[in-house]
Parts: C-alpha cells; sequence; structure tokens
C-alpha cells in the first residue's frame, strides 16, 4: 500500500478523497436535520426511510475525487514547497498553515463547499417543484429557464449562508480551532505521500461539524434572505 501511496499519489488521493466524500453523503442523507415546532431555532434529528439520491452523492464523489483528492495532492505536496520551502522548522510551518487556514481555506475551500450545498439543495428543489407541477399542469419548458434564472441567486444565497455562519456560528473560530493543530501536524510529522490521506480522515468528522453548523438557524436566515430578494426585486 504503501508503494502505490508513492507512486501513484493522484490516484491515491482521488479514491480516499471519494469515498470519504460519498460516504460522508450518504450519512448525511440518512441523518435529516429537521427544526421543531415548538423552537424553530432547535434542531433534531430525525431519521426517515433512506432512499439514496444517487445523483447528488455522484456529486459529492467528484467533488471529493477533484477537489479535495488531486487539487489538494498538487497544491500541498508541489506548491507548497515551492513557494513556502520543504523545511520542517518552525517559521516555514507557521507559513503553510496561515496561509493554508487565513487563505486557502476562507477564501476557496469553504465558499466550494457552500456553493455545492446550495447548489444540491436548489436542484432538489426544483426537482420537487417540477414534479408537483407536472402533476398538476401539462410539461412545458419553463423550468429549464427558471433553473437558469435562480443560478446567480443560488450563488448570492450560498455567500450569504457563509457570511451569516461566520458572523453567527463562529466558522472560522471552529475551524482554526480544529484545522490549525491538524494542519501542523500535516506539515511536520506525517510523511508527504500520506498528507491528503490523513486530511481527508478528519476531514469526515470536520464535515459532520460544518453540516450542524451550516443546519442551525437555516430556516431563519432563508427567511432573512427572501426579504431581502424581495426588498430589492
Amino acid at each position: 500500500m504503501d508503494t502505490f501511496w508513492q507512486t501513484c499519489p493522484y490516484t491515491a488521493a482521488a479514491l480516499v478523497c471519494g469515498v470519504k466524500a460519498s460516504a460522508a453523503d450518504m450519512i448525511a442523507q440518512k441523518s435529516v436535520l429537521t427544526p421543531t415546532q415548538e423552537e424553530p431555532t432547535v434542531v433534531v434529528e430525525v431519521e426517515e426511510e433512506f432512499d439514496l439520491d444517487v445523483k447528488r452523492n455522484v456529486a459529492f464523489l467528484l467533488y471529493g475525487s477533484l477537489y479535495q483528492g488531486m487539487v489538494h495532492e498538487f497544491v500541498f505536496n508541489h506548491l507548497y514547497p515551492v513557494w513556502f520551502g520543504t523545511g520542517i522548522d518552525l517559521q516555514i510551518v507557521l507559513t503553510k498553515v496561515s496561509f493554508n487556514l487565513f487563505i486557502q481555506t476562507t477564501l476557496v475551500t469553504l465558499p466550494v463547499a457552500y456553493i455545492l450545498k446550495a447548489l444540491v439543495n436548489q436542484v432538489a428543489t426544483d426537482s420537487d417543484s417540477q414534479q408537483e407541477s407536472t402533476s398538476t399542469q401539462p410539461a412545458q419548458s419553463q423550468p429549464q429557464l427558471q433553473v437558469k434564472t435562480q443560478e446567480p441567486k443560488v450563488l448570492q444565497s450560498a455567500f450569504d449562508k457563509y457570511w451569516h455562519d461566520i458572523q453567527h456560528q463562529n466558522l472560522l473560530g471552529k475551524c482554526f480551532a480544529i484545522w490549525g493543530p491538524v494542519q501542523c501536524l500535516t506539515f511536520t510529522v506525517i510523511p508527504e505521500h500520506y498528507r491528503v490521506t490523513f486530511i481527508a480522515m478528519v476531514s469526515f468528522f470536520w464535515l459532520i461539524i460544518l453540516s450542524q453548523i451550516s443546519s442551525n438557524d437555516e430556516d431563519v436566515h432563508a427567511q432573512q434572505v427572501t426579504t431581502t430578494v424581495q426588498k430589492t426585486d
């Protein structure tokens, strides 16, 4: 196995991160987080009959394989050594960790995750709406146009939710508290060819935390976004 990780780093990263993302999405699909009627901001976990959304799961699998796997393999093991050096002294390690947290994670990794979630949720909503419309009226060509016109709103909703969680859910504080120490280990004691695999293992549990963070106050935030959109229309 060690030989495979060293000779085929991109393949190994894609396999590990793809399987991790797919498994995490299966858990997310099986456990539905639903706000209670008495306290809208209180979220309870409801077990429903499991019916896997294959398209959604494939989307997460590709996201895990391509971005979290292959892109991170290139960034961590090829770009970082060129930009910051290959040593494990304190200055180099802190520079890598700081860049990863404040630039890469804050400006790329987390926004991409929120955009993906918003797109997946929008596709599910459009699918439900289309099924309802087809059951009450003949099929028309309008749904495709509606999906296209909603794309900018999906992106805006994703960034609004991201900023909301930063302000009200301490998203970055929790992220840095976990990934700061983890990335210090990544760039010091973890062998280079196992870095992405190690990050994927921690990321599996981080995705559970991130799912809880992004689900808190979701209905309240959605109402705020809807009100804002209505005022600007």
